[in-house]
């Protein structure tokens, strides 16, 4: 099956409806499948979709799908480019109820030994305002390349102008909910040439017993080239309690899955992460973790530059600390690096802590751990602060620890 210049543009719109009892509701989803093994091949397709769920309740186990791209089964794919917009909202005075739900804006999912050239996505932005969201599962803009695939000469585009690229705001998320914004998942995958530039928010939001995870990247037995990242993370006004997990810029290299080594050549990330106006009960805070880790084989590494900024404050002007941390957990730019090789690896760190409440906790600021590796050309340069807060009830501050152990 060929399918050679398709142009669509798709305006969907869901307003004032109840899906309940494991439904599925799919805006705008495109697939390509080579199912019975003829040989799919799609060149030039460009699809435009403006997505909009409003003032809907969706709940029980349902599944809901905003511009869901998908290549499966050795397809291949030549000069694709997608341009969404995906919007849930309830626009009247309550909340929009998608409780133990599964909503999805902005997937693009790559397995099966496919192959991708010369793809562009541009997101106008993924949205999702005064839902609540108890034991839900809510993903934005996530890309996930496994089981062989290849892609060449991706572009992740930001196209917002004056938003954030995916937000989500007066949210309730309790009881076990999951909320990701702009995953990035290689899995045995090929990427050569890959830019994504994103701009990630969440604010005024209800956070219990869940995680939260903003500008991830994954490397897992992959051969990734060229890859230039660009992040903005930002969380403001959360309240975060039973043990739940927040990471902002987590880098992970290695070769776990046992199909071969995890190598990386040319990887540029800059990230800026904040947390503002946060209380954190009992829970893990993670800003620009990198950790390169060899399992069954080994991961291999070279020219590796990280320029990130991890903020945590308050934004109060009187001085008054609105950010308590209690019996929390807080990392600012670790580096883990274990049976591995790396070479030319630069970090520019600049680590600050203002304003904060820190009690029963621990804190650390551009800690570095190398173990059983071979490490040449690493340039490390840490700006660690912390600066008008209180730290009491027996909590533990390190800032710029290196600790190597294992080396010849």
């Amino acid at each position: 099956m060929d399918l050679e210049k398709l142009s669509a543009d798709k305006g969907n719109l869901i307003n004032n409806v109840d899906v309940d009892g494991g439904s599925t509701v799919n805006q705008a989803r495109f697939i390509i499948n080579d199912a019975n093994a003829s040989g799919a091949e799609a060149n030039d397709i460009s699809i435009k979709s403006d997505n909009t769920i409003q003032n809907s309740d969706i709940k029980s186990g349902s599944n809901v799908k905003q511009t869901y791209t998908e290549i499966t089964n050795g397809s291949t794919v030549k000069q694709l480019d997608i341009e969404l917009t995906n919007i849930i909202e309830d626009v009247t005075s309550d909340q929009s109820d998608i409780n133990n739900t599964t909503i999805s804006q902005g997937t693009l999912t790559v397995n099966g030994a496919s192959e991708v050239t010369a793809f562009t996505q541009k997101s106008i932005g993924n949205s999702m305002q005064n839902v609540d969201a108890d034991d839900a599962n809510l993903t934005q803009n996530s890309i996930l390349v496994t089981n062989g695939s290849t892609i060449t000469d991706f572009k992740n585009e930001d196209g917002a102008t004056d938003k954030p690229t995916n937000s989500m705001v007066a949210v309730t998320a309790t009881n076990g909910a999951k909320v990701s914004q702009n995953t990035n998942t290689f899995n045995d995958a090929q990427i050569d040439g890959l830019r994504t530039k994103q701009a990630n928010s969440v604010e005024n939001v209800d956070i219990a017993t869940n995680s939260i995870i903003q500008g991830n990247i994954e490397i897992r037995s992959s051969e990734v080239k060229d890859f230039d990242v660009e992040f903005t993370n930002t969380i403001k006004n959360l309240d975060i309690t039973g043990e739940g997990t927040t990471e902002q810029g987590v880098l992970i290299v290695t070769d776990s899955n046992g199909t071969g080594d995890a190598t990386v050549e040319t990887l540029d990330i800059k990230a800026t992460n904040t947390l503002t106006d946060t209380d954190s009960d009992t829970s893990s805070i993670v800003q620009s973790k990198t950790s390169i880790l060899g399992k069954d084989g080994r991961s291999v590494v070279s020219g590796l530059e990280l320029d990130q900024t991890n903020t945590i404050e308050s934004s109060s002007a009187d001085g008054e600390r609105d950010n308590n941390a209690t019996k929390a957990t807080i990392s600012q730019a670790e580096t883990l690096i274990t049976d591995s090789t790396v070479t030319g690896m630069t970090q520019t760190f600049v680590n600050d802590v203002k304003q904060v409440e820190i009690s029963d906790s621990t804190l650390s600021q551009g800690n570095t751990i190398i173990t059983n590796s071979d490490v040449t050309n690493l340039d490390m340069t840490q700006t660690n602060t912390v600066n008008g807060s209180t730290i009491k009830n027996g909590s533990t501050v390190t800032q710029g620890m290196t600790t190597i152990e294992g080396q010849e």
